[in-house]
């Protein structure tokens, strides 16, 4: 007799909070880029660097400390994904800073500005996360600024949320503008 094959079952181990810290991510990345008035097309790869900023370290040995090799690893997958290979490079550059300190020395305007507008969402959803408060969180963001952070698009968070713009949750317009 035949069997209809089962579905399968939703993994496991996925973390409800990097579940969450995804949407987050790309909320905050949606209300920046609109705050400096980008273009959607300009967007492209900014999220799956949102969703998928980690998925390098399924390549890389526990306990490995070395930050640049997730970003190698994760880009490699994309690469592999037609509609992500776009956003390999991305990956590739998300722990550049500013200043040219990072693993590949990029430095400013020579880091993608979506991996500078991902940089910026991320450091303050770290913070955050870490229990400070709304303004401890964006006086580090402030510290941060010119070293690791564009100090322009720093500067353009810290009004939005000094203005409550930001809210966890994204809306389904904003959401489809920006698909």
């Amino acid at each position: 007799r035949w069997k209809r094959p089962r579905k399968e079952k939703p993994l496991a181990n996925v973390d409800p909070y990097e579940e969450e810290q995804r949407q987050r991510l790309w909320h905050y990345a949606l209300l920046l880029s609109e705050a400096i008035h980008l273009e959607p097309r300009r967007m492209v790869g900014v999220r799956p660097l949102c969703w998928a900023y980690n998925i390098g370290f399924i390549g890389v040995a526990n306990g490995e400390t070395d930050g640049q090799a997730h970003c190698e690893v994760g880009a490699r997958i994309l690469e592999c994904v037609p509609e992500l290979a776009e956003s390999a490079d991305l990956l590739r550059f998300h722990h550049e800073r500013w200043d040219g300190s990072g693993p590949l020395g990029l430095t400013e305007e020579k880091i993608p500005l979506a991996d500078r507008i991902f940089t910026v969402v991320w450091y303050y959803d770290s913070l955050v996360y870490r229990r400070l408060r709304n303004e401890d969180a964006l006086r580090m963001l402030y510290h941060y600024r010119g070293n690791a952070l564009d100090p322009t698009l720093v500067d353009t968070f810290i009004k939005l949320m000094s203005r409550g713009r930001l809210k966890v949750v994204p809306s389904a317009q904003r959401e489809a503008i920006w698909n």
